[in-house]
């Protein structure tokens, strides 16, 4: 599976980059455990 955060891709709003670590710490979650599939 392949997960494109949209981050990379898009302005975020300000709610977006006020959250940008805990964006960044949930993906890395995910990329994660995918990888450990």
């Amino acid at each position: 599976m392949h997960i494109e955060r949209m981050t990379n891709w898009t302005y975020l709003s300000e709610v977006q980059n006020d959250a940008n670590e805990k964006i960044e710490n949930a993906f890395n979650e995910i990329e994660r455990r995918l990888d450990h599939e």
